[in-house]
Parts: C-alpha cells; structure tokens; sequence
C-alpha cells in the first residue's frame, strides 16, 4: 500500500511498547479532529453528563459511556492518513487499544472543561473501563491479500473481509462490558471492572468488595456459521467436505437482519487470542 500522503509524524527513537502507543494515538487523535468522528465523540459525552447531571444520583457517574466509531476506508484515502489505514488492517487490536485511549483523552478533556462549574455535582471525571468503543468499519478493498478464505487456506494475520452463506446462529449471548464494585467496610472506594464478575480486593482493607447489581452493563452478540458459497454452485461440488467459519458478531456492527441461507460480506480479523477459530466481525452487511 502506498504511503504517498500519510499523516507525518516525526519518527520515535523509543521503540518500546508505550512510545508506540503514545504515537499511535497521536495518528488516530489527528484523524478524528479532521472528520466527523470529533462531533461523535462530544455528542456522546454532552449526553453521558446530561443524564448525570438531570438524575443526580451519584451511582450514574460510574455508568457506561458508549461512544459509535463509524470507520470507512475512502476517508482515510481522502483525508491522506494512509499510515493509519496500514496501521488498522496490519494491527486491528492494536489499533482498537489505541483508539480507545485516544477518545478517552478526548472524554475527559470535555468533562474536566464542563465541571469548571458552579454546580456542586458537576462530574469530575470517569474511568477509562467505563468508555466502550462501538467500533465499526466498511469500504475494505476486495484485494486477494485481504481475503480471509480459511476453506483454501487463506489466513491474512490482519483485518481482512469474507462471505458466507449463514448456515446457523445462535442464540442471543450476553458479554459483561462493565461491573461496578463497593467496599462495605466504610472504605468509601469504588471499583469499575471490564469483562469480569470476579470480586476484586479493596486496596485499603484488603476485604472483597461487593458489586452494584444494577450498574452492570451488558452487551448482545451472535455465533454465526458460515459456509462458502461455492458449497451450492452448480454444478454442486461432490466428494468434498464443507467448513464452517464461527463469527462473533455483536450487535452494533450490522444494520441488515440475520437470516439463514442468506449470503453475507463480513470485514474483521481473526482472533487468535480466543480458542477455536473465530472471526471477529467489524461489519456485517448483505452480499
């Protein structure tokens, strides 16, 4: 991919881990000044303390704020950011880490500027495990490198796009994004956990704390299965085994309904950090 244009940043001469991030988000900040993404971002966050503010319970400044990225490949095109565009299909996750510390700089900002107020439960701040990035993208280009054909074979490490005929999908799951934790022992602390229901230790008594059941936030999702569709041309191919791809599909990255027999074109990446081959779906829309 050509680089002819890209976003310009003086080169690092740390090349740890922390540098790399710092200069990745510094890429993804510049971007989304540039666009669209920037009203997002503050939409959502005027809302968050709204609603904060109009309730005036202290429990919901410990609420989930959900905030839509809505990525498409012609934008970074158009707006010369060919690093980062190289940067999301070579390292996705890497690229989601970042950008989620990105807009969590952006949240903050705007918060800290909204509680220079006279209010007395004005928000102060909130905690990153409570910004869940909605990400979402289309437009990846229909080049054989980005093909994720795991039937021949075709692995691309990276973000990448494939189709399928849904032959099955299950039934709606539930992933915990968020649980809120207190200590009942007077430490007035509070604990904000992702993924997990596992009671952490409070690091001033050293007791387990006990969780807000009604401040847990959820998110739904599906296992789909995909067959190729070269599994009904015609001819019908004979003497050959079909597989099916497991797509984890949560509910934000497709508008269209999910039905069986019907053709998909899904753009995402490969997990390897989960047992069993799973596809993590960016998008899902029909084909």
């Amino acid at each position: 991919m050509s680089n002819d244009g890209a976003v310009s940043i003086e080169k690092d001469t740390d090349s740890s881990q922390i540098s790399q991030s710092f200069r990745d988000q510094k890429l993804i900040e510049r971007f989304i000044r540039c666009s669209q993404l920037l009203k997002i971002i503050e939409g959502a966050t005027e809302l968050f303390i709204k609603r904060y503010r109009n309730s005036k319970k202290p429990e919901d400044a410990l609420g989930a704020l959900f905030v839509p990225l809505h990525l498409e490949y012609i934008h970074f095109i158009q707006n010369n950011a060919n690093e980062l565009l190289h940067q999301i299909i070579e390292e996705p996750l890497q690229f989601l880490n970042a950008a989620k510390y990105c807009v969590y700089g952006i949240v903050r900002d705007q918060i800290k500027l909204s509680g220079n107020t006279v209010e007395s439960n004005a928000l102060k701040s909130i905690d990153i495990d409570q910004l869940h990035i909605q990400l979402r993208f289309i437009g990846l280009p229909l080049q054989e490198d980005l093909h994720f054909a795991h039937n021949k074979n075709c692995w691309p490490p990276g973000l990448s796009w494939t189709t399928g005929i849904l032959s099955a999908i299950s039934e709606p799951q539930w992933a915990i994004l968020q649980s809120t934790w207190f200590c009942s022992t007077g430490c007035n602390r509070n604990k904000i956990k992702s993924d997990s229901i596992d009671a952490p230790i409070c690091n001033s008594c050293g007791q387990h704390m006990n969780e807000y059941a009604k401040l847990r936030v959820t998110e739904k999702y599906h296992f789909l299965r995909l067959l190729p569709t070269s599994c009904i041309e015609n001819p019908r191919v004979v003497n050959k085994i079909f597989r099916a791809l497991t797509v984890h599909c949560k509910e934000h990255v497709h508008d269209c309904e999910l039905r069986l027999g019907t053709s998909y074109f899904i753009i995402g990446y490969y997990d390897y950090t989960r047992a069993g081959q799973i596809f993590q779906a960016w998008s899902v829309i029909i084909r």
